[in-house]
């Protein structure tokens, strides 16, 4: 039993040398250095990029909010821009300013009195449909003036109609004509009655 003992003896410590061995040759000072080392420039690039992207995030939303501000200070226009299209047809020509809607109709009729006639008529339907469009949508065409110019075949200014907004109606303020064309349009808006 004797045997026995020693050779549990030195089998324990061949165990024990073993594990110890096996424990102490993990890694080496130099090689957790090295990767402590690696895991420090790793999270200072993650820092960066972090930083990098809370920055673009930033900008971006700033822009979005510019586009969005742009979208929306332009709408007035457009609104303004689709009713004229669709009462004068797709060659016309819209600019604003704060309480200004100035409109430039460019017709292909020549200036007669029947024509002044149609251009009475065709403006008053228009405007009856931009009452409906402002009823619908006050805050996109809350213009206080409204001009509509029409120009000849040569694109000369011949008549402007501006309508005046009060409260919510809608009054013709003043009728321009040129000087050249005064009897003819006269002449049209008499025959209008």
């Amino acid at each position: 039993m004797k045997n026995y003992s020693k050779l549990l003896t030195i089998g324990t410590l061949i165990t024990i040398s073993l594990f110890i061995t096996a424990c102490g040759s993990g890694v080496s000072q130099e090689q957790y250095n090295a990767l402590n080392t690696e895991k420090e420039n790793l999270q200072s690039d993650y820092d960066k990029l972090k930083n990098d992207y809370e920055k673009i995030k930033v900008d971006y939303t700033s822009l979005l909010d510019e586009k969005a501000e742009s979208i929306l200070d332009d709408a007035p226009l457009q609104y303004a821009t689709a009713w004229a299209k669709t009462s004068y047809g797709e060659n016309v020509e819209c600019s604003s300013s704060a309480d200004s809607l100035n409109v430039l109709v460019h017709t292909d009729i020549s200036v007669t009195s029947e024509n002044v006639t149609d251009i009475i008529n065709k403006f008053i339907s228009s405007m009856k449909y931009y009452k409906i469009a402002y009823e619908t949508t006050p805050d996109n065409l809350n213009f206080k003036f409204i001009s509509v110019n029409y120009l000849d075949l040569d694109d000369n200014a011949f008549l402007s109609l501006t309508i005046v907004k009060t409260d919510d109606t809608f009054e013709l303020n003043k009728i321009l004509v040129d000087a050249t064309q005064t009897d003819t349009i006269i002449s049209g808006l008499s025959s209008n009655n």
